[in-house]
């Protein structure tokens, strides 16, 4: 089993288009046990700009005029991320290692033993 202590943390941010034209940053990142997960940031204040990445996905710029508040711009997007992110980190630090299970270790306990071969 790989142990997710040392693995590194990392994530991405996207921007979503709801079905009412509402437009959300989402951040989809490696978790500190391991799969990825989804979690939305906010509500985004952003423009298409008309380009496109190697990929075919929007580039998105800050839209214009002042920000609304409760909205996110990308930099502040970012930051929203780079703190989840850390508290994944923070609680990755926090987990003891080798506190997974294995069927070796399993098998070699004592109780596992006493029952099985008390037949």
């Amino acid at each position: 089993m790989p142990d997710h202590s040392t693995r590194s943390i990392n994530g991405y941010l996207r921007v979503e288009e709801r079905a009412n034209g509402e437009r959300k940053w989402i951040a989809t990142y490696v978790t500190h046990k391991g799969p990825r997960t989804r979690c939305l940031i906010g509500p985004a204040w952003v423009r298409d700009t008309g380009k496109r990445t190697a990929r075919g996905g929007k580039v998105w710029r800050a839209a214009g005029g002042s920000c609304p508040d409760g909205f996110l711009t990308p930099a502040a997007a970012r930051e929203a991320l780079d703190a989840v992110l850390e508290v994944e980190r923070g609680k990755a630090a926090r987990s003891p290692a080798g506190r997974t299970a294995t069927v070796a270790s399993m098998l070699g306990t004592s109780s596992y033993r006493a029952a099985n071969t008390a037949k």
